[in-house]
């Protein structure tokens, strides 16, 4: 019923300005109103749950994406790497592509760093 929807909305409300316990809230809506008291606070309080569901899962999404984002700089960075190690000393041995592609965004920019000046590819990687 349209008067139930309303009350459920109030019921939204008071408990996310007021931060009223939920029991308190229903307590006082049941002995107030009766059955459609309990109603429109189970109403609201799904409505509620929903909410705090989809701004959880909207958080998990961009939290993921910002991670794949991530990721995907971290790959690039590896592969250009690569890419310099190759057009610098010859074929890149899978030992040292394995260790670029496993290593974190920093690592990666002291091998890069080095590239310029190493006689070999070893010294590239030298103490690391």
């Amino acid at each position: 019923p349209p008067g139930i929807a309303a009350l459920a909305m109030v019921v939204q409300y008071i408990v996310e300005v007021t931060g009223t316990p939920t029991g308190d809230l229903e307590a006082l809506l049941v002995s107030e109103l009766g059955p459609g008291g309990e109603e429109a606070f189970v109403t609201g309080a799904e409505q509620l749950r929903e909410e705090g569901r989809m701004q959880g899962l909207e958080r998990g999404l961009e939290r993921g994406r910002e991670e794949g984002r991530e990721e995907g700089r971290r790959a690039g960075q590896a592969r250009l790497l690569i890419k310099l190690l190759d057009l610098r000393f010859g074929a890149v041995p899978r030992g040292y592509a394995g260790r670029v592609h496993a290593a974190d965004e920093a690592q990666v920019d002291r091998w890069a760093e080095r590239v310029l000046d190493a006689a070999d590819i070893d010294e590239v990687f030298e103490g690391d």
